[in-house]
């Protein structure tokens, strides 16, 4: 009943809870136009002997809940299951003050003053986001707050029609999944969710810094030298989702087409898929090299491509990334063309050399004379090759970082898959998903931080305190003094030489 809460009243006879669940430790979002410091009693429906206290904090365990970001639909509808009444565009701050509710419906509530802001977050919300593996919540939530962190997901291969989203036991039927039992977790199939990511968000740069740490064993004489970033293009070419089934109306149409306007024939049985590379999407992820390269006083940039079989996508790749670097950073660059033809090979102070390789050969190279290459850029496919030839130069996806960035937002991830048979045993190397956190921090400009935890992991793998698939390599390269860890221990190994 505090006059901050402008417009909103108290409602003895509101529908409160009216058919509906909301668990004890949500966050309740209400609107603020006061002091934040001014205390209040909240304007919740009272229901007869049903009495609000304040609570003291340290009574109420909410760091056992965990915190699901959501978007404004979400909050609006928080917000009027609490008071009956829907909330308008701009209603968004919460109060740092916790109450129970006793003698009616039992309920803690959890407010937070905060300064206004567009997007608050809410816990454990029946039927928020219950029911779809891609929730609107989460990507209106990423494209409010610009930077977000995740891990890896399962997407469904082969030909079950269904999936279950806890143990990714696949099978043809809803219902009871029939591996782990569970009944609440089986969906039909779905596509991949970080390509849905990467798409709704335009999260065109898949960015993939590949480095050796000292004490790794690696394959490759030349490991030591591997320090490059790789930018791959994230929304185009054959994993834009344009893949037909074979026998599929899509699929007999594109055959008939090119048939009918090209002459050419294609094997009626085929499954078709559409490999599209635009000169924009080209020119995004070069410029995103570029500036990289450029910010970071890396002295080249790499375009790599198959354009000698594909001329008019692969080839166009590297023919566009040419011009928009002589466009947009001719001051900067010099291209290999004019560093052998004009300057008879001798490299400019200060400039960055840009250059091109074919896919094929540059996947030799990187093992020869990794020290020759800075930042590659590279269309959709090639660059998911690459990035992971590359991470196995250095001991594997365990400690390889990456994000997905568009012009204005960053999704941090591990570069690795699932691994399902793993699931509850604190056991997988945590390492590339903890790299990716460095990289959001330096993203953040928290640079300090970022060091730590790089140093922290540095001297952890030197003093051999590592997870089993680093533990393996180690011993298998004979060296005696390896303590293998399990996923926390790794993490309080790290800690513990921050």
């Amino acid at each position: 009943n505090d006059p901050g809460f402008a417009g909103l009243d108290a409602y003895p006879d509101g529908p409160m809870m009216s058919g509906q669940t909301i668990q004890r430790g949500s966050v309740l979002t209400l609107p603020w136009t006061g002091d934040p410091l001014t205390p209040f009693v909240p304007a919740l429906p009272l229901d007869g002997d049903t009495q609000v206290e304040r609570l003291d904090p340290a009574e109420v365990p909410f760091h056992t809940i965990p915190v699901l970001p959501i978007g404004y639909a979400a909050a609006a509808e928080i917000l009027s299951r609490m008071t009956g009444r829907d909330t308008p565009p701009g209603w968004n701050v919460a109060m740092e003050l916790d109450y129970r509710m006793t003698g009616g419906p039992e309920l803690t509530v959890r407010v937070r003053v905060n300064q206004p802001r567009k997007l608050t977050r809410a816990t454990n919300v029946v039927g928020t986001v219950r029911g779809s593996e891609f929730p609107d919540e989460t990507v209106e939530a990423i494209r409010h707050l610009r930077v977000a962190i995740k891990g890896p997901f399962t997407t469904p291969v082969g030909e079950e029609t269904h999936v279950c989203l806890h143990c990714a036991h696949q099978q043809y039927h809803s219902g009871v999944c029939d591996k782990c039992g569970r009944d609440d977790g089986v969906t039909e199939r779905f596509r991949s969710i970080n390509v849905r990511f990467r798409q709704h968000l335009q999260l065109y740069a898949c960015v993939r810094p590949v480095r050796y740490f000292e004490g790794v064993p690696s394959p490759n004489k030349y490991a030591d030298k591997v320090n490059f970033v790789i930018f791959r293009e994230n929304t185009e070419d054959v994993y834009a989702g344009y893949d037909f089934e074979q026998g599929s109306e899509m699929a007999q149409a594109i055959i008939d087409l090119i048939r009918e306007r090209d002459g050419r024939s294609i094997r009626s049985d085929s499954g078709i898929g559409i490999k599209p590379i635009s000169a924009t999407g080209t020119r995004n992820i070069v410029r995103k090299a570029m500036n990289w390269a450029r910010d970071q006083e890396l002295p080249s940039v790499t375009l790599v491509h198959k354009g000698n079989i594909m001329k008019f996508t692969e080839g166009s790749f590297a023919r566009w990334g040419y011009e928009l670097a002589a466009e947009e950073f001719g001051e900067d660059t010099v291209t290999e063309k004019r560093l052998w033809d004009e300057l008879r090979g001798r490299m400019p102070d200060g400039k960055i050399l840009v250059k091109d390789r074919i896919a094929d050969s540059v996947f030799q190279q990187i093992q020869t004379r990794p020290d020759e290459y800075s930042v590659f850029a590279l269309p959709n496919l090639n660059g998911d090759y690459l990035s992971d030839a590359a991470i196995a130069l250095v001991g594997g996806l365990g400690l390889g970082p990456g994000a997905n960035m568009s012009d204005d937002l960053a999704l941090f991830e591990a570069t690795h898959g699932t691994a399902p048979k793993y699931t509850g045993m604190d056991k997988v190397n945590p390492g590339s998903l903890i790299l990716s956190a460095v990289m959001m921090l330096n993203h953040l400009q928290w640079s300090e931080a970022a060091d730590l935890i790089t140093g922290g992991m540095e001297q952890a793998i030197l003093d051999g305190h590592v997870t089993y698939d680093l533990a393996r390599l180690m011993r298998r390269e004979g060296r005696e003094d390896v303590t293998e860890l399990s996923c926390s221990g790794f993490g309080e190994a790290i800690l513990a030489r921050m």
